[in-house]
């Protein structure tokens, strides 16, 4: 895993794969719930990305999830999004977006720091769990401190 500091955004717009912490939450209309933070910036981006992930969660429940269409991973930080960011769920959600990368052989991939702005949750505690599992395909991009 690298960290650069740098706009999540600017990368993407540069042709890069990007992750989008996300939560297991669907509205009524079956829409994921994307109305905050990263999330929502995906579903200004990509307006039937809420859609086509609640159809997902709603089908298989809360996991990464590869769109080509979009270089994006959805990569869940968070079972509802009422409640905080878990590293449980962020260690298995940083499982699955290395089989994910492994299997769409994606060479980068760049994601905020999960679990640390709406999720509550010290980037110091994140990282010890992904160090253990994400290589150097994954950079972690956030904003000068």
């Amino acid at each position: 895993m690298q960290e650069i500091i740098g706009n999540l955004w600017n990368v993407h717009d540069q042709g890069f794969f990007v992750g989008v912490p996300t939560n297991g939450n669907c509205r009524r209309d079956g829409r994921a719930v994307m109305g905050a933070g990263v999330a929502l910036a995906a579903a200004k981006r990509f307006p039937n990305l809420p859609s086509l992930l609640g159809a997902k969660l709603r089908a298989t429940g809360n996991h990464a999830y590869y769109w080509h269409e979009f270089r994006l991973l959805t990569l869940p930080t968070k079972e509802a999004w009422t409640q905080p960011s878990t590293l449980g769920l962020i260690e298995r959600t940083a499982r699955e977006a290395v089989h994910l990368a492994d299997h769409h052989e994606l060479t980068e991939i760049y994601c905020p720091r999960l679990g640390c702005g709406l999720g509550g949750l010290a980037w110091k505690d994140v990282a010890s769990v992904l160090t253990g599992l994400w290589d150097g395909r994954f950079i972690i991009v956030h904003k000068a401190s």
